[in-house]
C-alpha cells in the first residue's frame, strides 16, 4: 500500500477509532521531541501515549513511552513487516501496557526460495509545479529532495531448517525551511531611534552580533524583519534481521535485531547556530515456540529494546560570535537568549 514516508505505524489508522494527531508543533521545536517523536495517534479517544506498539512480540515504546521512530517522525521498516494488526479496546489480557491501544508488527521470515527486491522513491522540488501563489515566477521553490531507497531479502540457509530475512533502508531529506523573526533595524542597531538618538554602549553593541542585519526592504522605525531559508538535512539508516530456526518437529526458534539511527540538523531562525537532534534505536528479539499438543503451544520470548535521542542540542556554530564566551552570562558559557520587550 502506498504510505507516505514509508511509515508502517500509519496503517493503523485505518482502522476505526484511530485517529492521527496532525496539529502537533513541528518537529524542530524542542517541545516535539519532548514527547516523543514518533506518530502521534490517538486510538479509542485515549491518550498518544497510552498505546502500546509490538515487534514481534516486544514493545518498542520510545523514551516518553510514545510511538517509535525517527526525527521527522516516521517508522521505517514497513518491507520488513509480515503481518500487522490494530487493538482498539477490549483486548485480551496477554496484552497489557495500554489503555488506549496496541499495534502489533510481524516480522517476515524466509523461505526456502529466494525472494528479495530493490526500490528507491523519490520527491524533488525540480519536479513541483508552482503552487496559486507562485505562479508568477518570481518567488523560488522551496527546495525539497527526498530519496527513499533500500533492499530486502530472504531465503534458506539449510533447506526446510534454518532461514534468513533482511532488510536495508535508507532516508536522505533536503528540505529548505524559511522563517521571519523581528531584529531590530539598521538604524536602531546604530543607535538612531524613533524616538530620539542614544548611545549604544560597548555591551550593547557586542551583544547585537548575534542579532542579524534586517532583510533589505522589510524595516519599520526601530524593527525589520529577517527572513531567512536554512536547509534541513536528515539523513538516516535502518536495518532488519531475522533467523528462524526448526529445531524439530515441535520445536522451533527465531531471532530478530532491529538497529534505526537518524540525525537532524538545522540552523536556528537567527542563523547563528546549527541545530542538531538524533534518534536511535535497537531492538532484539528472542522466541523459542514448543508444541505440546495439537491444542497446546507455548512461546517463550525475551526481548530488549533502547530508543536514544538528542533534542536540539547545539551542533556548531555558524556566527563566530555564538562561540564568544564574553558573551556569556556565566563564566565559561556563551551568549543567553535575549529577550528584547516590544517585540524582539
Amino acid at each position: 500500500m502506498p504510505l507516505n514516508g514509508r511509515d508502517w505505524t500509519s496503517l493503523a489508522t485505518l482502522q476505526p477509532g484511530v485517529n492521527l494527531i496532525e496539529n502537533q508543533v513541528d518537529y524542530a521545536q524542542s517541545a516535539r521531541g519532548n514527547r516523543g517523536f514518533g506518530a502521534e495517534l490517538t486510538i479509542s479517544g485515549q491518550r498518544t501515549t497510552g498505546n502500546n506498539y509490538r515487534l514481534d512480540a516486544v514493545s518498542v515504546n520510545d523514551y516518553a513511552n510514545s510511538g517509535p521512530g525517527n526525527v521527522i517522525g516516521a517508522a521505517l521498516g514497513v518491507d520488513a513487516i509480515q503481518e500487522f494488526s490494530v487493538l482498539t479496546g477490549s483486548f485480551p489480557a496477554e496484552y497489557g501496557k495500554a489503555t488506549g491501544g496496541v499495534v502489533n508488527a510481524i516480522t517476515k521470515s524466509g523461505t526456502n526460495s529466494f525472494h528479495g527486491d530493490a526500490y528507491e522513491f523519490i520527491r524533488n522540488s525540480a519536479l513541483d509545479s508552482r503552487d496559486y501563489f507562485s505562479r508568477s515566477g518570481n518567488t523560488p521553490l522551496a527546495q525539497f529532495r527526498r530519496n527513499q531507497f533500500g533492499a530486502a531479502a530472504g531465503g534458506p540457509i539449510i533447506k526446510d531448517k534454518t532461514f534468513i530475512f533482511g532488510d536495508y533502508e535508507g532516508f536522505r531529506q533536503a528540505k529548505g525551511i524559511t522563517t521571519t523573526v523581528t531584529v531590530p533595524s539598521d538604524d536602531a542597531r546604530a543607535g538612531n531611534l524613533v524616538g530620539g538618538p542614544v548611545t549604544v554602549s560597548p555591551g550593547a553593541a557586542a551583544e547585537l552580533a548575534m542579532f542579524p542585519h534586517a532583510t533589505p526592504g522589510t524595516s519599520v522605525g526601530d524593527k525589520g524583519k529577517f527572513i531567512h531559508s536554512g536547509l534541513q538535512i536528515v539523513p538516516e539508516n535502518f536495518y532488519t534481521a531475522r533467523v528462524d530456526h526448526k529445531i524439530s518437529k515441535k520445536d522451533s526458534l527465531f531471532g530478530t535485531y532491529l538497529f534505526d539511527t537518524t540525525d537532524f540538523t538545522q540552523p536556528d531562525s537567527f542563523n547563528n547556530v546549527i541545530l542538531k537532534s538524533h534518534t536511535g534505536r535497537q531492538t532484539v528479539v528472542i522466541e523459542e515456540n514448543h508444541t505440546f499438543t495439537p491444542n497446546v503451544v507455548n512461546a517463550a520470548r525475551v526481548g530488549y529494546s533502547r530508543s536514544h535521542a538528542l533534542n536540539l542540542v547545539p551542533g556548531g556554530a555558524i556566527n563566530p560570535a555564538a562561540t564568544d564566551l564574553a558573551l556569556g552570562s556565566t563564566t565559561g558559557q556563551t551568549a543567553p537568549i535575549v529577550s528584547i520587550s516590544g517585540g524582539l
